[in-house]
C-alpha cells in the first residue's frame, strides 16, 4: 500500500512525512525511504532514540539536506492536510503526509482546498500483537478480568473481549496476580537480584 502511494503522489519537489511515536511507525518511513530511493530526515530531539533503539538503519538516516522522507511526530502531520502547509512554504511543490493507524480499517485521503499540494493519507496500520499472540498470552496469565479499549461502545468493546478472551479467564487467579504485581519493596529487590525468583514471577501459570 505504502510503495503504491508513494509511486503515485512522487513528482519532482514533493516531500513526504511520516507521523510516529517516540518509538513506533518507523518502518513505514524506511518502506518510503526504500521506494524513493532516498534518506530520511529525523529531528535532532528524536533522533538519538532512533539511533540507540537501531529501528532505522542508520545509512538510511539523512546527515544532510539531500532526503525525501521526514520522520516526525503524529501531531506534526495532524489530522488535516493544513497542518503540513509550511513545507510548501520551506520550497517543496507538494507534501504527502502519513498517519499510519491502527485506528482506520481503510486508506482515506484528503488533499487540502486552501493549499493545493498539501496531501494527506490515513492508512490502516499497526504493530500490536497479533490475535494468536494474544490468546497465547492470555492463556499464560490466566487473568481474572480483560478490559477492552477499542469499540464506540461498551458493548462492542465487550463484545471483542468476549471472542479473544471468553473462555480464557478464571476469577480464582485474582489474588495470585496481585501478589506478583503488588509485592513489597523488599520483595521486588529479591526478584531483580535473583534470577530464578524472577523466573518465577514471569511464569504465572507454574504451580
Amino acid at each position: 500500500m505504502i510503495a503504491r502511494i508513494v509511486n503515485k503522489e512522487n513528482e519532482p519537489g514533493t516531500i513526504f512525512v511520516v507521523g510516529g511515536y517516540r518509538l513506533g511507525k518507523e518502518s513505514c518511513a524506511v518502506r518510503m525511504s526504500e521506494v524513493l530511493g532516498k534518506k530520511i530526515f529525523i529531528p535532532k530531539n528524536r533522533r538519538k532514540i532512533v539511533v540507540i533503539c537501531g529501528v532505522i538503519p542508520e545509512r538510511l538516516i539523512a546527515d544532510k539536506e539531500d532526503y525525501g522522507v521526514v520522520f516526525d511526530t503524529m501531531g506534526r502531520v495532524g489530522n488535516s492536510p493544513d497542518t503540513l502547509a509550511d513545507f510548501l512554504e520551506a520550497g517543496y511543490v507538494k507534501v504527502v503526509g502519513f498517519r499510519c493507524t491502527g485506528w482506520t480499517r481503510k486508506e482515506s485521503c484528503w488533499r487540502s482546498k486552501e493549499h493545493p499540494g498539501c496531501v494527506l493519507y490515513s492508512i490502516p496500520y499497526s504493530e500490536h500483537s497479533s490475535y494468536t499472540e494474544l490468546v497465547d498470552f492470555l492463556k499464560h496469565v490466566r487473568p481474572q478480568r480483560v478490559i477492552g479499549t477499542v469499540g464506540k461502545t461498551l458493548a462492542e468493546r465487550d463484545a471483542q473481549v468476549t471472542a479473544v478472551a471468553g473462555n480464557i479467564m478464571l476469577p480464582d487467579h485474582r489474588g495470585r496476580l496481585e501478589s506478583y504485581f503488588h509485592c513489597k519493596p523488599s520483595k521486588a529487590a529479591k526478584y531483580a537480584s535473583d534470577p530464578s525468583e524472577l523466573t518465577a514471577v514471569i511464569d504465572l501459570t507454574d504451580d
